[in-house]
């Protein structure tokens, strides 16, 4: 292996190790940030909403969300050593989660919310009897916390576990049936944030990755199957009715088809196109 791909090999771990970590600090921000939320209004249930809001703002002022995250990239590092992890990066969700506990994230976030509650404190953010509650019922929020991380990884784990299981059937179904010839990356122009802004630039994005496909394979792509957010979708319900010609009274395949014809496509507006129908009996 020469330097380059020794480089390159390097580079993709280290981007795999920065998903992973990125992935964790979102989810598990979200989830400690929920935990503390919930705990908060268990110890001051006296507190109205704006109050609490204000305690809560309060709280990030002093550093409370910025602590957060170097709460969890400080649990993630040091369960890393504590398992052994030298490579940088988790083999899967389980190993994370094993990882988080021995980082000791709960002691973290318990040493986090002294120094917070005592910075806002002294600086009259907080009154003195309602900090005095918080700390009282400091173990009810870290504890609602660790409930919270559990539940999430063990909803995270069992979530995969089902896409798994769902990938292994398609692909037993799918054997022998489907081949990938080729896999393109292609910037997309024309969306933000999963909306399409420009139709035009969206169009000319999915046509230069064929157009790359094309020269790869050397064939001519002539149809693609395209998945598009559905912001702007309309989903209808309608009815509709057909006589029925056949001597016997029998339903068939053009009797089922011309019903969905004569109930959709009449309601249908000019400017909206038909994506799929879901027969229901």
């Amino acid at each position: 292996m020469n330097n380059l791909e020794l480089s390159t090999n390097i580079d993709k771990g280290k981007n795999l190790e920065n998903r992973q970590n990125n992935f964790l600090e979102t989810t598990l921000g979200k989830t400690i940030n929920s935990a503390i939320d919930i705990g908060l209004r268990w110890v001051l249930p006296d507190l109205i909403e704006n109050e609490f809001i204000e305690v809560k703002d309060s709280l990030i002022k002093g550093g409370l969300k910025e602590g957060v995250n170097k709460a969890i990239n400080s649990a993630i590092n040091l369960g890393k050593s504590a398992l052994g992890i030298f490579t940088g990066d988790f083999e899967n969700l389980s190993q994370a989660q094993s990882a988080i506990k021995s980082g000791g994230i709960i002691d973290s976030i318990s040493t986090l919310l002294d120094v917070v509650l005592g910075k806002v404190t002294k600086k009259g953010l907080i009154p003195y009897n309602v900090s005095n509650l918080i700390r009282k019922g400091k173990d009810v929020i870290l504890d609602n916390v660790s409930k919270n991380i559990e539940n999430n990884f063990t909803s995270q784990i069992n979530n995969l576990d089902k896409l798994s299981k769902y990938e292994n059937n398609w692909r037993e179904y799918y054997k022998d049936k489907v081949n990938i010839l080729a896999s393109h990356e292609e910037k997309a122009k024309g969306i933000r944030k999963g909306l399409i802004v420009d139709p035009n630039l969206a169009i000319n994005s999915i046509k230069d990755g064929i157009k790359e496909l094309n020269n790869s394979l050397g064939i001519n792509i002539k149809k693609v199957i395209v998945n598009i957010p559905d912001y702007n979708a309309k989903f209808m319900f309608v009815t509709g009715e057909v006589d029925i010609i056949d001597e016997d009274e029998l339903i068939t395949t053009d009797d089922v088809n011309k019903v969905i014809k004569t109930c959709v496509y009449a309601k249908l507006a000019q400017e909206y196109e038909l994506i799929t129908v879901v027969p229901l009996t």
